[in-house]
């Protein structure tokens, strides 16, 4: 029987093993260069166009943020420890909130059940405030129910 040569491995030892490779197994040739990405048209989309209803008030997304905003730079906000979950910061809780909402938003007429509604609205629905040492994301008007502002907010 004939023997074939096979090439020497390199095993590590410090010997340099000089050998080629065949055609079928060379790397492949270079691609040739990406496509230059054309800038997206800045249109925005039509969630951002779109009023939000809060507790049947209609509000732009702007109205909501500036809001938002303003509640945040009102709101008592805190830190708030939960045992093995650890520290959480700027936390308000959902009974302030609602009353804020109830004091500052002139189209719910001091309607607590419409400020609670909102509020509900703005936590499960539209995800803008995270409720703090508890699974899910329900809102609840209680003094012992903690939320964050996320930060799209």
């Amino acid at each position: 029987m004939e023997e074939i040569a096979l090439p020497k491995a390199d095993k590590g030892k410090g010997k340099e093993v000089i050998h080629e490779e065949p055609e079928d197994l060379a790397s492949p040739l270079a691609m040739s260069p990406l496509p230059s990405i054309k800038e997206l048209p800045t249109a925005p989309s039509p969630r951002a166009t779109q009023p939000i209803l809060l507790a049947g008030l209609a509000l732009t997304p702007g109205a909501v943020s500036q809001l938002l905003t303003r509640a945040a730079a009102e709101l008592p906000l805190r830190p708030v420890r939960f045992p093995l979950l650890g520290e959480y910061q700027d936390a308000f809780t959902g009974e302030e909130f609602v009353a804020w909402l109830q004091e500052h938003v002139p189209g719910f007429d001091g309607s607590l059940d419409r400020a609670e509604e909102a509020a509900k609205d703005l936590t499960e629905r539209d995800g803008l405030l995270r409720r703090l040492g508890e699974l899910g994301n329900q809102f609840e008007d209680s003094d012992d129910a903690f939320y964050q502002f996320r930060p799209k907010v």
